[in-house]
């Protein structure tokens, strides 16, 4: 019994590899077919399209633009100003806003410092 299961493997895997090679062999024949007896290709060359254009001389000016979204904006980096000793702020820079920008060592704030005895 072992021997006709190893004829019936043996004759299974041969068939495989026929079938393979018959694939193969339809494969080419039906290639080669189609080169010699395909459509041919018009060897000549395309009509030249010159395209139409539109110049126009443009001058720079300045432009606001609107943008409506959605979303959070937050700064790159957030300061927190706290006076270290009492005093009235006698001179406000024009600049000290919300979002405002100042260069180093810029004068934000003067004030007069009173001095009190106990």
């Amino acid at each position: 019994m072992s021997e006709e299961i190893a004829k019936s493997k043996l004759w299974v895997d041969a068939s495989k590899v026929v079938a393979i090679i018959v694939v193969l062999i339809c494969g080419v024949l039906g290639m080669s077919y189609l080169q010699k007896n395909g459509p041919k290709a018009d060897r000549e060359a395309p009509p030249r399209v010159i395209p139409v254009v539109r110049v126009l001389t443009v001058m720079s000016a300045p432009e606001q633009l609107y943008v409506e979204t959605q979303g959070r904006v937050e700064p790159l980096r957030r300061t927190q100003a706290a006076s270290e000793v009492m005093g009235r702020v006698v001179v406000v820079s024009p600049k000290f806003k919300v979002g405002g920008d100042f260069a180093r060592n810029e004068i934000i704030l003067e004030r007069r410092i009173q001095y009190v005895k106990e």
